[in-house]
């Protein structure tokens, strides 16, 4: 591995094949047979003849029919639960003071 180079006194060393490196084959190799076969996955996806997609139809929706709005005292309720001056309940059910 580590030699030393008589001639200029330099250390060199000899890159080896270890495991990672063949891992690291392995894996390219991995990469192009699936970047093959989604290749040809894709290609298979072009050939298919599509039926066309139906158009769809709009239709106006029939008119909503309303009704009167029941016709009330003419004062809302207020919305801080405060009684009002005639003695009514708040909105929690108690009866004012």
């Amino acid at each position: 591995m580590a030699g030393t180079d008589l001639e200029e006194g330099k250390t060199t060393s000899v890159p080896t094949n270890d495991a990672w490196t063949g891992m690291l084959a392995v894996s390219l190799l991995a990469l192009l047979v699936a970047s093959v076969l989604l290749f040809l996955d894709w290609q298979q996806y072009g050939k298919v003849d599509r039926m066309p997609m139906p158009t769809p139809v709009l239709q106006e929706p029939p008119p909503i029919e309303k009704e009167p709005a029941p016709e009330g005292k003419g004062e809302p309720m207020p919305m801080d639960g405060a009684p009002k001056a005639d003695g009514a309940p708040k909105a929690d059910g108690k009866k004012g003071s």
